[in-house]
């Protein structure tokens, strides 16, 4: 079986990724907690026996513009810092149409 995690971008070895100004953000605010939920989940997923990918999306916007999705590994190449649910959903869709 394999499954496809939508986490956050700044989860788990991407903390170092994302810039100082965000960090504060989720260490001062209450988007902390839901980073905590993520980090969690993506701890469980690793140690699981399931094929998985997680992607993690930078900050998500409601705008229903088209954008191409970047995928970066490393920080290679350098995300932006946003990207719309729309592009983030088409793309876990795509993925999952490739795997079957």
């Amino acid at each position: 079986m394999r499954f496809i995690v939508c986490s956050a971008w700044g989860v788990s070895e991407t903390t170092h990724d994302i810039p100082g100004w965000f960090k504060w953000l989720i260490q001062n605010s209450n988007i902390g907690v839901a980073y905590e939920d993520h980090n969690r989940q993506e701890r469980i997923v690793s140690a699981s026996a399931f094929n998985w990918t997680i992607v993690r999306p930078v900050g998500l916007t409601n705008s229903s513009k088209e954008q191409s999705v970047l995928e970066s590994f490393d920080n290679h190449p350098k995300p932006s810092l946003t990207i719309n649910r729309k592009s983030v959903a088409g793309f876990l869709l795509d993925s999952l149409e490739q795997m079957i």
